[in-house]
């Protein structure tokens, strides 16, 4: 349980960093999906991608960001259903 107290008594910019770090070096591989989203667009707005589950939103999303680091442009990868993200530093994992 040490480790998971260290967790809560560093930053929240401090998680958020080391997620992002984590995903740095990440290789995947898998099947090319068929899905093609416009990336440029001429207005900036957020686009939606609107699947089941498990149909490979998120392994898009991955080929796309290590395709774009692979090209040397700035790509952040930062998945909103790390738990981390949500931990609050007032509690301890006892209290959870």
């Amino acid at each position: 349980m040490r480790i998971f107290t260290y967790i809560l008594n560093i930053s929240r910019e401090d998680i958020i960093g080391q997620i992002a770090k984590d995903f740095l070096e990440i290789q995947i591989e898998g099947v090319k999906r068929e899905l093609q989203v416009p990336i440029r667009l001429p207005v900036r707005k957020a686009i939606t991608i609107v699947e089941p589950r498990r149909t490979g939103k998120t392994f898009y999303l991955l080929s796309l960001f290590t395709k774009l680091r692979d090209e040397g442009k700035a790509a952040l990868f930062l998945p909103l259903d790390d738990d981390r993200l949500y931990l609050h530093p007032w509690k301890t994992w006892e209290q959870l």
